[in-house]
């Protein structure tokens, strides 16, 4: 995410320009397959160096949002937790809208399950105090992170530096794994006899399957 200043233009050009440039970019290889491809990331990137290293009042402000809240990739993080997914990986164009889709009904489907608490549920970021009410089903813990009862506050931004994990580190089926293994979550197994929990795990195969095309 980028932040322009109070006074100074320059960031909202460079954010436009870069999403202009991308788009265009994108539309030429649509048509015209084995074209150029994106040039202009470097030269960013160096932007941005420059900037977390030297800057001043009126500078470019950059930020990255945690991989928790913002999901980069076809594999959705925590189901209660993602405010937002930009699924893009090696398919066509037709597969992540089909990703996408998956992704938006295993939200709906966690949020239709835990009722008040998949309404209400947010990521706690630097507060401290999970705004969750409680008592919650099995499936609804693993489909939240932090958790309200072993785990920290999230931090959900950083400035000028980003999260560093690998490509399947908080996903949610990375996340399922994380807290059966550690026993955080007992009753999670019997709690997939959902109907919801059957359809969201459904939805989450269809995914992995896209992968493997």
């Amino acid at each position: 995410a980028m932040v322009s200043r109070a006074g100074s233009p320059l960031a909202l050009a460079l954010a436009y320009a870069t999403l202009a440039r991308t788009h265009s970019i994108e539309l030429f290889n649509r048509f015209f397959p084995g074209g150029p491809t994106e040039v202009d990331q470097n030269t960013i990137n160096l932007i941005m160096h420059r900037v977390r290293r030297q800057r001043c009042g009126r500078s470019l402000r950059w930020g990255i949002y945690s991989p928790v809240l913002v999901r980069v990739g076809p594999m959705p993080s925590s189901l209660l937790s993602v405010r937002l997914a930009h699924v893009t990986y090696e398919a066509t164009l037709e597969m992540k809208l089909r990703d996408m889709d998956g992704i938006s009904k295993m939200v709906q489907l966690a949020r239709q399950l835990c009722g008040p608490v998949g309404k209400s549920s947010s990521p706690t970021c630097s507060s401290g105090a999970p705004i969750s009410p409680g008592p919650q089903l099995p499936m609804c813990l693993a489909c939240l992170q932090p958790d309200p009862h072993f785990e920290a506050p999230l931090r959900c931004w950083r400035l000028y530096e980003g999260f560093e994990s690998s490509p399947h580190h908080d996903t949610w089926h990375y996340r399922v794994n994380e807290v059966t293994r550690n026993g955080w979550v007992p009753g999670f197994n019997s709690d997939l006899n959902r109907p919801e929990s059957t359809a969201i795990v459904e939805h989450f195969q269809d995914i992995v399957q896209n992968l493997m095309l």
